[in-house]
């Protein structure tokens, strides 16, 4: 239990020292470094989300999409490598790709996925670099749950 909470603290460490180098590059170019959420993941009956990563071509190679998978308490859940040729499409689900096999065992309904482009395929070693494009479907809960004392005020249009 120790070595598996070491590893992840130590993958962890990675994902936030890279996370703020990456948005050193140009203003308004973090196109080495990609945030995204999920929610409602795993629930039954609810629809499956899924996260696109393409590789622009732009580098000439193939590059990886180094993919961290946190839950909403920011806890590391998964983290895998997955190569993109140029030009390619990488389309992963988030209910039985990326939350399949939990570190911890529990399946997460909500969190952050973090994508870096890199050109390494190590996942605790990522060399950042632009190329990659990342989006993703979102699935919404369609009930809505009030605070006590808040109320909902109809608006009326037109005379």
């Amino acid at each position: 239990m120790k070595r598996n909470g070491f590893v992840l603290f130590s993958i962890l460490a990675a994902i936030l020292m890279l996370g703020g180098n990456a948005f050193a590059g140009a203003v308004g170019d973090p196109s080495d470094y990609f945030t995204i959420y999920y929610s409602s993941a795993n629930i039954a009956g609810a629809p499956d989300s899924t996260v696109r990563v393409i590789n622009d071509g732009g580098a000439g190679v193939p590059l990886w999409a180094a993919i961290y998978v946190l839950d909403d308490s920011e806890e590391l859940q998964e983290c895998c490598a997955c190569q993109v040729t140029p030009d390619g499409l990488l389309s992963e689900s988030v209910d039985q790709n990326l939350t399949a096999d939990p570190l911890t065992g529990i399946k997460p309904h909500r969190g952050v996925i973090k994508i870096i482009s890199s050109f390494s395929d190590d996942p605790t070693g990522p060399i950042p670099t632009a190329g990659l494009r990342v989006w993703g479907s979102h699935v919404q809960g369609t009930k809505v749950t009030l605070s006590p004392g808040n109320s909902v005020i109809p608006v009326v249009s037109g005379p």
